[in-house]
């Protein structure tokens, strides 16, 4: 178990978070940032996440000469807080690690502790993500903590949202009622995609393997405001979200959030379109529900012709 004591999550409430998610932005660094000329319904059906980016190698800059040494200097003052994450930036896999042992082993906590444990776990983020959520995870187990956020972040950065995604989706337990894991890194997603249009960002959510829709609810909720305000962009907004094949995103998500934002420009208008689309709604959700009746019996007539050896 770590030292070091649990760091309470909040999304964009720290500056690593933002200064993370703007440099990536900047530099060029997105998990949707490949492959959206690639048709939603056969990115879906492939289920193959989008290949992650590795950051090009930095530059040692002069000073401490070993992760120890870096460590020592941000802790006792002596180097300059400008110069810690271009000190960290060039660090290689096992010189992370080393750093956050020696943190971990010899530091008290305190908010110059948890700024640069938060730059570690990110550059190691960037280099092996996997392991670096799995130690971020077992060292800062309740919650979402800081440093297991600056690893997601890095992660998604760098074209890993979907494997991100994978990552956190299964994690159990909730905080103050409505807090998550997976709430908190849908929020990441959809911050991460802010610069697309709808059809872009949309196409990128189908890639998740995101069954309770998750990240597909946060997008509509995030987005309908500003698509209210046009015909051109309610009806941009709702093309890209029909590319979605669950008719309670199509529905319930896309085109009800778009009303309460749009009732309030025109309500008229919005209160006709409501009538249209529950009707729509109505056909749209039967529709599905025999599709997936039909594939459970199907499954089921498969699954006891295979226990009996009958040949399909």
């Amino acid at each position: 178990m770590s030292s070091l004591p649990s760091q309470q999550a909040g999304i964009g409430s720290h500056v690593w978070f933002v200064v993370a998610m703007g440099i990536a932005a900047m530099a060029g660094y997105g998990w949707g940032s490949m492959g959206l000329d690639v048709p939603a319904d056969a990115e879906r059906a492939a289920g193959k996440p989008t290949k992650v980016r590795e950051r090009p190698p930095e530059m040692r800059v002069e000073g401490p000469a070993t992760a120890r040494d870096v460590v020592r200097s941000v802790m006792d003052g002596s180097l300059d807080d400008r110069q810690h994450w271009r000190h960290v930036r060039s660090f290689t896999e096992e010189e992370v690690k080393e750093a956050i042992a020696s943190l971990d082993r010899r530091y008290q906590w305190s908010s110059r502790t948890r700024d640069l444990a938060e730059m570690l776990f990110y550059r190691w983020g960037e280099l092996a993500p996997v392991a670096a959520n799995e130690t971020a995870k077992s060292m800062f187990p309740e919650k979402f903590s800081r440093c297991r956020e600056a690893v997601i972040a890095a992660w998604i950065n760098q074209g890993g949202g979907v494997a991100a995604w994978s990552a956190v989706e299964g994690d159990l337990g909730m905080w103050d009622c409505t807090q998550s894991v997976s709430g908190e890194v849908a929020e990441m997603l959809v911050a991460s995609l802010s610069d697309r249009d709808d059809l872009a960002a949309f196409k990128e959510v189908l890639k998740l393997d995101d069954d309770n829709c998750e990240v597909a609810d946060l997008l509509c909720r995030a987005r309908a405001g500003k698509a209210a305000r046009t015909p051109e962009s309610r009806a941009a907004f709702l093309a890209a979200a029909d590319l979605h094949p669950r008719a309670f995103v199509r529905y319930s998500c896309a085109r009800d959030e778009l009303l309460k934002a749009w009732s309030e420009l025109e309500p008229e208008a919005a209160e006709a379109a409501s009538l249209i689309w529950e009707k729509e709604r109505d056909v749209a959700q039967a529709e599905e529900d025999a599709r997936e009746e039909a594939e459970w019996e199907k499954e089921q007539a498969a699954g006891k012709k295979e226990s009996t050896g009958d040949d399909p």
